[in-house]
């Protein structure tokens, strides 16, 4: 009789699911592959973007024929250096799935920082058109804080479809760069792809 118990203990071991792995990454929205996919088909597009780029309070307008996926990764790479799937930010955002657009009839997916967790990303919101892979938009805020400078970033971009392949709409960066003894630089750029 012990042994039957013994073997039915055994065999219900064997048949249990494995515990979970706790080195395994949760799975937030990929922004980096998402952002290398939109650098390799809007430098294909052969387009042409307007750009307005405000330093302080000096203003600089310029048009860009045929931008190459050097000029899209280097305009894009807030969104490259925004990535949550880290194994050190596991656990590290309040996720809200499905959240309702106000004015419009998109839905969000809204990733933001919990209060203690160390990231200077604080806040990812990817807004999408019926299904979370119909990406419409994409808003990330960033800040970077210590006794000698601090930083506040965001980047907003817009994409559409088109031919069933995501392209930029416009972008648009804007942020403040504080360093101990000397004055604020704030900026902005816009990016609109014609």
């Amino acid at each position: 009789m012990r042994c039957s118990i013994l073997w039915v203990a055994l065999i219900s071991m064997g048949c249990a699911s494995p515990a979970p792995n706790k080195n395994e990454v949760k799975a937030y929205f990929d922004i980096t592959s998402f952002t290398q996919q939109l650098i390799t088909q809007q430098s294909k597009i052969g387009s042409a973007v307007f750009i307005k780029n405000i330093v302080n309070e000096n203003t600089e307008e310029r048009m860009v024929v045929n931008p190459d996926s050097l000029f899209w990764a280097t305009e894009l790479n807030p969104l490259l250096t925004s990535d949550i799937n880290k194994p050190s930010l596991l656990d590290a955002f309040k996720v809200e799935v499905g959240v309702k657009e106000t004015n419009s009839n998109l839905l969000k997916t809204i990733y933001s920082v919990l209060p203690g967790v160390n990231s200077n990303v604080k806040l990812i919101e990817i807004k999408y058109l019926g299904q979370p892979d119909e990406v419409r938009q994409i808003y990330v805020v960033m800040k970077t804080d210590n006794p000698v400078y601090s930083s506040h970033q965001s980047i907003h971009v817009w994409v559409n479809s088109q031919e069933g392949k995501l392209i930029i709409d416009s972008l648009k960066t804007e942020g403040v760069n504080k360093t101990i003894l000397l004055k604020p630089m704030n900026y902005s750029t816009t990016i609109s792809v014609q």
